[in-house]
């Protein structure tokens, strides 16, 4: 189960707090959010404190979305690490 809820919006961007699992079906419920944001010309920022889990699909399209401007804040430092560069095929 995945929770996304909007902390924080200012005219320029706007903070969602993941909760749960980047997995399954809920990557793309995650990517949906993003890109409304994205096609109102929000910068979009992640806060993945309390985020337990994300599944090798949830990293390859969380590695598009941060090539896209959106940031990922709070996260876990083996999340990070994979975020950052590892490869996950």
């Amino acid at each position: 189960m995945l929770r996304i809820t909007k902390v924080a919006e200012s005219g320029v961007g706007v903070t969602l707090k993941v909760e749960g699992q980047v997995a399954a079906d809920w990557v793309a419920e995650l990517e949906a959010e993003c890109r409304r944001w994205q096609a109102q010309r929000r910068q979009v920022r992640l806060d993945f404190e309390n985020v337990t889990w994300i599944d090798r699909d949830g990293l390859r399209r969380l590695r598009v979305l941060c090539r896209e401007a959106v940031d990922v804040v709070n996260c876990p430092a083996l999340m990070r690490e994979l975020l950052d560069g590892a490869t996950v095929d």
